[in-house]
């Protein structure tokens, strides 16, 4: 290839990448969010929590937010209400919530976004035997591995598959047959839906190796949920993305399209014709690029 033609390829391929598109209007009136989390007492998971709010506050961030994190245990009544947005992160399994936050989450009109472990507290809640019928899906269960895996059976079926907007995305899963250590976070909360008019399946997980598959996120009314922690051994290309992308929903902000990128110009050295390096650079001045 001659160095004119490298030339014209690399404008050409920096323009496309650059290209901006028209959006929305800019929101403008924060948001306020409250990020709950478990935090158990002592164990080698009792800060784990707190890193999964910090991971949801980063990407709240995102947006014109406030965002206020605390642990679910130092929970008062009525905070639910000075938030347009209240999340529960149940990292820690069967982690007593207070019941002022049962009551409050269960009585508000703001929205509550839920994941993973300790609903069946508030659905399965006598004082809230109501749960199912305001929302049209209750807890059902909590579900892991289907078989404990060996050296020949080193993956056992599991709802490992989450399929959002056509594409499969694949939670992370290692099994170390020499310590039997399990690399993963294969427990999802599985919930029915009982009234469709109510309740809506929003995202489908399914298990790979059965087929089976239940509601990965789930709507009724003001209240989220979501059937694991997409913080735990998130990875590139798996749920991770789900949540990213669905804080757009949960939210309501019609966020502006802006399609930016990141140039690199690799290699440059004192051996890179100068004449390159001024056609480049004058390019990317035209375009108000830094």
């Amino acid at each position: 290839m001659t160095h004119s033609n490298w030339i014209r390829r690399l404008l050409c391929a920096l323009a496309l990448t650059l290209g901006l598109c028209a959006g929305a209007q800019a929101q403008t009136t924060p948001i306020r969010a409250l990020v709950l989390y478990d935090q158990p007492d002592s164990g080698p998971y009792a800060k784990l929590g707190m890193a999964y709010a910090i991971m949801l506050r980063n990407l709240l961030g995102h947006w014109n937010t406030t965002v206020d994190m605390k642990s679910v245990q130092s929970y008062t009544a009525g905070q639910v209400e000075q938030y347009s947005v209240t999340f529960y992160l149940g990292s820690y399994y069967d982690l007593p919530i207070p019941p002022a936050f049962l009551a409050d989450a269960y009585g508000t009109t703001r929205k509550i976004v839920w994941f993973k472990n300790n609903l069946w507290q508030l659905a399965w809640h006598p004082s809230y035997a109501g749960f199912t019928a305001k929302y049209g899906f209750t807890f059902a269960s909590l579900r892991g591995l289907d078989a404990t895996p060996t050296a020949t059976n080193p993956k056992p079926g599991f709802f490992d598959t989450v399929t959002y907007k056509t594409r499969p995305l694949t939670k992370y899963y290692v099994y170390d047959a020499a310590t039997g250590a399990v690399n993963a976070d294969p427990d999802v909360g599985v919930v029915q839906i009982f009234d469709t008019a109510k309740a809506q399946q929003l995202v489908p997980i399914s298990n790979s190796r059965t087929g089976e598959v239940v509601p990965y996120v789930v709507k009724g009314g003001n209240f989220w949920y979501f059937a694991d922690l997409p913080f735990s051994y998130i990875g590139p290309r798996d749920r991770y993305l789900v949540i990213c992308d669905m804080l757009h929903d949960i939210l309501g902000v019609d966020t502006p399209t802006r399609q930016r990128a990141l140039v690199r110009l690799e290699d440059v050295s004192a051996l890179v014709n100068q004449n390159s390096m001024t056609v480049l650079s004058n390019y990317l001045k035209s375009k108000s690029i830094p």
